[in-house]
């Protein structure tokens, strides 16, 4: 529940700041990796049957795709601090 409140709060807010010129390419650069590592995490819980089920491969993929989903989501919650900031 949290996590599909935290994507529709993220839309919500690029939309309603769309006229915003301010940080444009930072805000947007944020959305487009936060809808990666969102993508990523549903696709982390699919792959979770085939590394339950002892698939070749299985296990490996589904942790690969989560630790890359959370470099993505850390990734871009870092792009939205003061340490990029001009």
């Amino acid at each position: 529940g949290l996590f599909g409140i935290n994507t529709v709060t993220g839309l919500w807010n690029l939309w309603d700041g769309r006229a915003d010129p301010n940080e444009r390419g930072r805000k947007l650069t944020h959305s487009v990796l936060m809808r990666l590592a969102d993508a990523g995490f549903v696709a982390t819980g699919i792959l979770a049957d085939g590394a339950e089920d002892g698939a070749a491969g299985g296990a490996s993929t589904h942790r690969a795709v989560a630790i890359g989903s959370m470099a993505l989501s850390t990734a871009s919650w870092l792009i939205m601090t003061d340490l990029f900031r001009k």
